[in-house]
């Protein structure tokens, strides 16, 4: 049976959802990004004809385009892309006449790429030569269009306040803004009510969902600090690839496909489920403060950015960054094992993420480019470890603490201050990024470095607190320096970190790697989770 795969893919997310300071803006962008890839495409189809939806938008596996009598099926929707399937031409440009103009209408500035490709699925194998074709028509796409053009303003025009484009109209604020981040105001409200429905405990404790900066939890005569983090899984392209490469039967790939991207995103829905049931665990509402340091008025400091999918972001109040993405990365590992069917052909489910803490008011999207980028650090320590005999995948993070100004991605940033010289030798103060388990033969672990962490917080490390922050300048001056330090303070071993390495406690050193440099940064940063009093 002749038919039209069309693959649907939107571009430049990043820019459009991360490019405001403005978290309601984000947020509002994010849910556009949201109803362009899932919810529009949905109604689009239903307008067009019969199709193999059910009311609740799950699919119909019993109806299929194939039997003729439907106008168009919805293979998946996940991961930024759409997959569709009509029953001719005609209606697949109908869909992308319609698709084009709510996309205009709705969401201005948000692009999407859309490719068709014949395919005749009564032919085994054609659906994966189609969707590979379709793939790379898009990405060539991507490469090569005609990049919009924005219509600038006259003299007489005033500028939004959030893009410098020409403005339109005043949001409730009595600010100038364009329509792009006027719509982005409106779908923020929208955002709001689907994402009550995803962290209901929260709401059900009488706590609000953030919709500024300024909600997460500011400490007064402190310093604030946001956590921007942003996660995404390992080799999710290849579990994709493998469905259509391992499934010659078009059909069955179709519903494998489908049952591989709604376990995809239940997985990430559930891991941040999980994330707010923490929260509520740590949440003491008899002084409205969290693990007895951070103050609570009105809203929650947790608000999740993207959540569809593995790809997730999310913000927190800078204190709980590295505590609810460890929770966070374990329970999507675990939910995993549930909602996505198994292959035993690749490695268990995993992800890695990156954390960046900045200051309240730091500018967002600098915020967000460095989240992604101490992700793809994080990915690419994964990568170096299994090329190099690990035999299986696994989660890692990695973060960053800017107390300051940000110049460089985190490579130069590292390079120009996080590396130590001394006499003749020159080391790396991180250990990050670290594995989100222990393993053998590994001390660069997420556990043992908490473990340091927990101990430098308690007992006699406690006590001698101003210390433990002073040892930062002998471990970039080298092993000699720091036994000196000890010796001069009359400091016993530093906290284990690994029983196999003795060098470490003595020194500080393990080749040309620092083990404690990363555990005093996090001090201040790193809240243990605790059960509240009711």
């Amino acid at each position: 049976m002749n038919a039209i795969l069309t693959l649907l893919d939107t571009t430049g997310i990043q820019q459009y959802v991360f490019g405001s300071n403005r978290l309601r803006e984000n947020i509002g962008a994010s849910e556009l990004v949201a109803q362009a890839t899932n919810i529009w495409p949905r109604e689009i189809v239903r307008a067009i004809g019969s199709h193999n939806l059910l009311d609740d938008n799950r699919y119909d596996d019993s109806r299929r385009i194939e039997a003729g009598d439907l106008d168009a099926e919805i293979v998946y929707a996940g991961g930024g892309n759409t997959v569709m399937l009509f029953a001719d031409i005609s209606r697949a440009r109908e869909f992308a006449g319609r698709y084009s103009r709510q996309l205009i209408q709705d969401a201005p500035g948000l692009e999407a790429v859309l490719t068709h490709q014949p395919i005749n699925l009564a032919i085994p194998g054609s659906l994966k030569d189609a969707l590979n074709t379709a793939f790379r028509t898009l990405s060539l796409k991507k490469g090569t269009r005609l990049r919009s053009l924005p219509v600038l303003g006259l003299g007489v025009t005033a500028a939004c306040q959030s893009t410098g484009m020409p403005a339109n109209q005043y949001d409730q604020d009595g600010r100038a803004v364009s329509n792009a981040v006027m719509q982005k105001i409106v779908w923020s409200d929208l955002a709001r009510e689907r994402l009550k429905r995803l962290v209901g405990p929260i709401t059900d404790c009488g706590l609000d969902i953030p919709a500024n900066f300024d909600d997460f939890g500011r400490t007064r005569g402190e310093a604030s600090y946001i956590a921007v983090v942003h996660a995404d899984g390992n080799g999710m392209g290849r579990r994709f690839q493998a469905v259509i490469d391992d499934t010659p039967d078009n059909r069955e790939a179709i519903q494998a496909l489908r049952k591989l991207s709604m376990g995809v995103n239940e997985a990430g829905q559930r891991a941040l489920r999980r994330v707010s049931e923490t929260l509520l665990a740590m949440w003491e509402p008899k002084r409205r403060r969290l693990a007895d340091k951070i103050a609570i008025a009105e809203f929650m400091p947790f608000r999740p950015l993207v959540f569809g999918g593995d790809d997730v972001t999310f913000v927190c109040d800078g204190r709980l960054g590295l505590i609810l993405t460890v929770t966070y990365l374990n329970e999507f590992e675990q939910a995993a094992k549930t909602c996505m069917p198994p292959n035993s052909k690749l490695d268990p489910v995993s992800a890695c993420a990156g954390i960046a803490i900045v200051k309240t008011h730091y500018p967002f999207a600098r915020a967000y480019a460095l989240a992604e980028g101490l992700c793809r650090n994080a990915k690419q320590y994964v990568r170096s470890e299994t090329a190099l005999g690990e035999q299986k995948s696994f989660s890692a993070l990695d973060w960053h603490f800017a107390t300051g100004g940000l110049y460089g991605d985190i490579s130069a940033i590292r390079a120009r201050e996080y590396v130590a010289q001394w006499e003749n030798a020159t080391g790396e103060l991180v250990m990050r990024p670290v594995r989100l388990h222990d393993h053998e033969n590994e001390w660069r672990t997420w556990p043992r470095l908490e473990r340091v962490i927990t101990q430098f917080g308690e007992g006699d490390w406690k006590q001698k607190r101003n210390k433990v922050i002073g040892l930062r300048e002998p471990l970039r001056n080298g092993r000699d320096a720091v036994r000196k330090y000890r010796d001069t303070y009359g400091l016993e071993l530093l906290p284990e970190l690994s029983q196999q390495l003795p060098d470490l406690q003595e020194t500080g050193w393990y080749g040309n790697r620092c083990g404690y440099f990363d555990a005093i940064e996090a001090l201040d940063f790193y809240l243990k989770p605790t059960k509240g009093d009711a």
